[in-house]
C-alpha cells in the first residue's frame, strides 16, 4: 500500500488512462482515466474527487494545473472519468494525478504521477509513404529496410510512429527499438491498420544515425486460411509505414520518414511464416545493416505505393510479447541424432536456440503438441503446417537462433541436425500472446480444479494473438466469434481483457455486412470460399455478446454507445429473416452446439435461443444508454422470441422437447423457461446428467451456461460432481490424460486428426461458473460499484472443501474464500474501498451466522440482514470480513 496515512484514505492507486497504465500515443480524443481508492476500513467509500492535469511534470508537482482542474466534483465514480480540459493535441503529453475525499470530508493524499500521450490524431500528420520492395518469390523473404540521417543540435524528445501491411521489427542505432512481437497486430487491413509509437530519445546519438526495419508477410499477405491462401487481405510485397519526430532542444523538429530515399535488400530470413515456420541462414547476417556507415551499395532503391485508403489507428490494447521463458523438462535421444525436447506444457509461441557447429550445419525445430505411442511427433492434427523453423549456422563462436515472424502451438520439439549433443538448456520455450495483466486468482482443495484452472489460463495465453483464435497450432488460427463470445467472461475474469476486447469489439463492427449481419470469424476472410459474409447463429452473436461483456465487467457505456446502432441492426436483421420468433432461416453455416459429448441440439431450437439472448442484450444496452424506445422495441421482441420459442417447444408436463442439456441450460440461465415450469425443466436438465452415468454432454454452446443453470435452480450439488467427474467426457478425463491446456474435443485423446486441437479454450468457458458460482464472485452493477458474493460451497469430507478466489476488479481487488469442515462453514469476503457487496449464504437461520467471532447482523459494515429460500443474505461495504455458519 503506497502512501498511506494512519487513520484515513492513502493516496489513490492503479491510475490508468484508456485502461492502460502510462499509455503512449493513443487517439481518444476525451480520454477516460480511472484509479482505485486507496481505504482499508470498513464502509470506506469516495465521496468526492480532483484531478490535476499538467503539462509536464514539474508544473503538476506544484500543483500548478495549467492544462486543466477538475475542481472538487462530488461523486463516488473513480472509473471513467472523462478529461474536460482543452482539446487534445497531437503529440501532446498530459501529466495527471488525483485525490479523493471519504465519507467524513477527510482529503487523500495526491497519488503518484501518471501520464498519457497523443497520437498522431489527424491524417495530415502523417507525411510518410508507405515502401517496400518487390519480390515474386512466394514465401518472399522478408525484406530489410534502412535509412541514414544525421541529428546536429541537442535532442529533447524523439517519437517514431511506425506500421506496416504485414509484420514488421524496427532497429535504431543498432538495437531493437521495442520488445514488441507480431507488430502491428491483426486487422482486417482493407479497413484499418494500427500503428504504434515509441519513445527512442534514449536510442539517438550525436551526428551520423540509421533506422532499419524488417517485414514479413504476417497476417496480410502471409499464409492464413485453410489451404494456407496468401494475399487474403492485400497483395504482396508487405510494407512499411514509419515517420520518426526529434524535437531539438530549441523548438525545431526534424522528421525522418519512410519514402524513396530508403534502400533495401534481403537478408537471412529466407521465409516466416505462420502455419510452416522459419528458415534463417545465418550466413546471410549482415553486421553492422543498422547502423550508420554500413555499405549499401548493394541494396536498391525501396520502392513506394500508394496508400490504399485504410483507416490509421493507433494501437489500443497491450502488445504481443514474451512473456515467460520455460525450460524443458527432458530430452530423450529418440533415434541416433533425433532429439525430443519436452517443454512440460502445451505453450504458443517458439523455441531459443544455443548452438555451436561449422557453417551450413542446418539445425531444424519441428513442433507438436502430442506424442505417438513410440516417441515421434504427432503432427497430423496440424494439417497442412509444417510448424518447422530450420537455422543454417554461420560458424565459430556460440550462435543464438529465435524466429521472427512466427509462431507455433506446442509442447514437444524434435531437433535434428544439432552438431553434438544437446541438452536442457540449448533450447528455451518462450510463450508469446497480448501481454494482458492477470486479473483472477483460483486456488482450490482439489488438485484437479487447481489444475483446471492452470490449463484455462494456459489456453487463453495461447489464443491471444491480437484477436481471440480457435487453435494455435494448425493451418487455421482464426478469429471464430462463437469461441470468442462463449469464453469472453472467463477471459474478463482470469485478465485484464478490457482493451484486448474493445480493440475485437471493433474489428467485429468494420465486418458487419449492410443488411447487419456478421460473419463466422473477424477479422473476416473466406479461404475456399467457405466462410459466408453473413455467419451462423451463436457466432454472429458475439456482436452483441461482446461488447455487453465488456461492459459487464468493466462500466464501459462508450463501448455500448459506439457498439449500439451495430447492435440493432444485428437484431433486426436476424427479426427480419425470422419475423415469426423462430430462427429457421440462418443464411450463412449453422453449427448448432459445436462438437458435443454425444447429444445433438435443434439447431433451429439453439438459432432461437441465441437470438433471444442478443435481443435481451440489446433492450438492456437500450435502457443503459436512456434509449427508451428502443428498449421497448427489444424487450417486446424478445418477449416474442420467447413465447415463439415456448409455444412450439414446451410440453403440457412443463419440459420441452428435444431437451438436450444445451436447451435446458440456455432455456435456465437466460430466462426463456416460463417460471412455472423452471423447477421441471431443471428436473429434467438432471435427469439426462443422470442418465448419462453423472456426465455432460454439450457442445460449445452449452458447456458455458450448464453448471450455472444448475446451480441457478439449487443443483449445486450436481454441478459439484460434474466439475470433479474424472471419467470422459469431463474436464477431469482431459487432466488424467496429461492435458495441459483445454482441448477441442471432450475426447481428443481418440478422436481423429482432421479437427482435434489440444488448446482451445471453449471448453474453458467453465472458468465463468469457476470464479461466479463456485467462488461466487459476480458483478451486479457496472464497474463492480456493487456485486454479489454467492458461494456455492461442497459437502464436507469430500475432495472440494476450500476455495479461495481473488479478482482484480476496475474498483480493487476481491477476495472470496470458503472451507466446509465437519462443524460447519467459514467464509471470508473482501469488498474493496469504494464498491458494496451482497452476500448469500447457505443457513437458515440469521442467528446461526456469526462474523469474527459476534452476531454477523451486530457487525460495523453489514446491512440489510434477511433470509430467503434457506440462505441469510447481507449488505457490506467495504472491508473485509470473516464468517462462520454453524448449523
Amino acid at each position: 500500500m503506497t502512501s498511506r496515512q494512519r487513520d484515513g484514505a492513502g493516496a489513490p492507486m492503479q491510475l490508468r488512462c484508456e485502461y492502460l497504465t502510462d499509455p503512449l500515443g493513443i487517439e481518444e480524443r476525451v480520454p477516460r482515466l480511472s484509479w482505485v481508492v486507496n481505504d482499508e476500513r470498513r464502509g470506506a467509500i469516495q465521496t468526492a474527487y480532483q484531478i490535476l492535469v499538467a503539462a509536464s511534470r514539474e508544473s503538476l508537482a506544484a500543483g500548478d494545473a495549467d492544462v486543466w482542474d477538475s475542481g472538487r466534483v462530488e461523486s463516488d465514480r473513480c472509473a471513467h472519468v472523462e478529461y474536460d480540459g482543452p482539446v487534445r493535441e497531437s503529440r501532446r503529453r498530459y501529466w495527471w494525478k488525483v485525490r479523493t475525499w471519504d465519507a467524513e470530508g477527510a482529503a487523500s493524499p495526491w497519488s503518484e504521477p501518471a501520464w498519457w500521450e497523443m497520437g498522431l490524431l489527424e491524417p495530415a500528420d502523417w507525411t510518410a509513404e508507405w515502401i517496400g520492395m518487390r519480390d515474386e518469390r512466394r514465401p518472399q523473404p522478408a525484406t530489410y529496410l534502412r535509412r541514414e540521417f544525421r541529428l546536429e543540435r541537442p535532442v529533447r524528445r524523439a517519437r517514431l510512429y511506425a506500421t506496416a501491411l504485414g509484420l514488421y521489427l524496427l532497429r535504431l542505432n543498432g538495437r531493437a527499438v521495442s520488445d514488441d512481437v507480431l507488430a502491428p497486430g491483426w486487422t482486417d487491413y482493407r479497413k484499418r491498420v494500427m500503428y504504434q509509437t515509441y519513445d527512442v530519445t534514449d536510442m539517438l546519438q550525436d551526428g551520423a544515425n540509421a533506422l532499419g526495419a524488417v517485414l514479413g508477410e504476417g497476417w496480410y499477405c502471409g499464409q492464413i486460411g485453410w489451404g494456407q491462401g496468401e494475399d487474403q487481405f492485400g497483395e504482396h510485397p508487405p510494407r512499411l509505414l514509419a515517420q520518426l519526430e526529434v524535437e531539438f532542444e530549441d523548438g525545431v523538429t526534424q522528421r525522418v520518414t519512410t519514402d524513396g530515399t530508403w534502400r533495401c535488400g534481403e537478408g537471412p530470413i529466407r521465409r516466416s511464416q505462420f502455419y510452416d515456420g522459419e528458415r534463417y541462414d545465418a550466413r546471410r547476417e549482415m553486421p553492422g545493416w543498422d547502423r550508420a556507415g554500413f555499405d549499401d551499395a548493394d541494396w536498391q532503391p525501396a520502392e513506394t505505393f500508394e496508400d490504399a485508403g485504410a483507416e490509421r489507428n493507433a494501437r489500443q490494447h497491450p502488445p504481443i510479447r514474451v512473456t515467460e521463458e520455460l525450460r524443458p523438462v527432458g530430452v530423450e535421444e529418440i533415434e541416433p541424432g533425433k532429439y525430443v525436447f519436452d517443454m512440460g506444457q502445451n505453450l504458443v509461441g517458439f523455441c531459443r536456440l544455443r548452438v555451436r557447429g561449422p557453417a551450413g550445419t542446418e539445425v531444424t525445430l519441428r513442433h507438436a503438441e502430442v506424442l505417438n505411442d513410440d516417441g515421434t511427433l504427432y503432427t497430423e492434427n496440424l494439417r497442412k503446417a509444417k510448424a518447422t523453423d530450420t537455422y543454417v549456422l554461420r560458424g565459430g563462436e556460440e550462435e543464438t537462433f529465435t524466429p521472427h515472424f512466427t509462431y507455433h502451438g506446442f509442447r514437444y520439439v524434435e531437433v535434428t541436425g544439432y552438431p553434438g549433443t544437446p541438452d536442457e538448456d540449448d533450447l528455451t520455450g518462450l510463450v508469446v500472446h497480448n501481454d494482458c495483466a492477470p486479473a483472477g486468482r483460483i486456488e482450490t482443495s482439489s488438485e484437479m480444479v487447481n489444475r483446471l484452472q492452470r490449463n484455462i489460463v494456459w489456453g487463453q495465453r495461447g489464443n491471444m494473438h491480437s484477436v481471440l483464435t480457435d487453435c494455435p497450432q494448425r493451418d487455421e488460427r482464426l478469429g471464430w466469434m462463437g469461441d470468442a463470445q462463449m469464453f469472453a467472461p472467463t477471459a474478463c475474469y482470469n485478465m485484464d481483457m478490457a482493451a484486448m476486447l474493445t480493440k475485437f469489439a471493433r474489428d467485429m463492427m468494420d465486418e458487419q455486412t449492410p443488411e447487419g449481419a456478421f460473419p463466422d470469424v473477424c477479422p473476416y476472410l473466406s479461404p475456399k470460399g467457405l466462410l459466408p459474409p453473413a455467419g451462423a447463429p451463436a457466432w454472429m452473436d458475439a456482436g452483441v455478446i461482446v461488447p455487453w461483456t465488456v461492459y459487464q465487467f468493466y462500466g464501459d457505456r462508450r463501448i455500448l454507445e459506439r457498439h449500439f446502432e451495430s447492435m440493432c441492426r444485428y437484431v433486426d436483421y436476424v427479426s427480419g429473416e425470422n419475423p415469426e420468433g423462430i430462427w429457421e432461416n440462418a443464411r450463412g453455416n449453422d453449427y448448432g452446439d459445436w462438437v458435443p459429448a454425444g447429444e445433438q441440439t435443434d439447431k433451429t431450437m439453439f438459432a432461437t435461443l441465441n437470438h433471444f439472448y442478443s435481443t435481451t442484450l440489446t433492450a438492456r444496452t437500450a435502457r443503459v444508454l436512456g434509449r427508451e424506445e428502443a428498449g421497448e422495441k427489444y424487450e417486446a421482441r424478445a418477449r416474442a422470441v420467447r413465447d415463439a420459442f415456448n409455444e412450439r417447444y414446451l410440453r403440457e408436463d412443463g419440459t420441452y422437447e428435444n431437451a438436450t442439456q444445451t436447451v435446458c441450460a440456455l432455456a435456465l440461465a437466460w430466462g426463456v423457461a416460463p417460471e412455472e415450469h423452471r423447477a421441471s425443466v431443471a428436473d429434467d436438465l438432471v435427469a439426462n446428467i443422470e442418465g448419462r452415468g453423472g456426465h455432460l454432454s454439450t457442445g460449445f454452446g452449452g458447456t458455458q451456461w450448464l453448471l450455472p443453470a444448475l446451480c441457478g435452480t439449487g443443483h449445486e450439488d450436481v454441478a459439484v460432481r460434474l466439475l470433479l467427474q474424472r471419467e470422459q467426457p469431463s474436464w477431469g478425463y482431459m487432466i488424467e490424460k496429461d492435458a495441459t491446456t483445454i482441448w477441442e474435443l471432450w475426447d481428443s485423446d481418440t478422436a481423429g486428426p482432421s479437427m482435434n486441437s489440444r488448446n482451445h479454450f471453449a471448453y474453458g468457458s467453465v472458468g465463468q461458473w469457476l470464479f461466479g458460482w463456485l467462488a461466487g464472485i459476480r458483478t451486479e452493477a457496472d464497474d463492480w460499484a456493487q456485486f454479489s458474493v454467492t458461494p456455492c460451497p461442497a459437502p464436507a469430507g469430500g475432495e472440494l472443501t476450500r476455495v479461495r478466489a481473488t479478482y482484480a476488479s476496475i474498483r480493487g481487488e476481491i477476495v472470496t474464500e470458503w472451507q466446509v469442515n465437519d462443524e460447519g462453514l467459514e467464509v471470508t469476503v473482501r469488498v474493496p474501498a469504494n464498491s458494496r457487496a451482497t452476500l448469500s449464504l447457505p443457513a437458515s437461520d440469521p442467528e446461526a451466522v456469526t462474523e469474527s467471532g459476534r452476531p454477523a447482523a451486530d457487525a460495523e459494515g453489514i446491512s440489510a440482514v434477511r433470509a430467503e429460500d434457506g440462505r441469510v443474505i447481507y449488505g457490506l461495504s467495504a472491508g473485509t470480513y470473516m464468517f462462520t455458519v454453524r448449523e
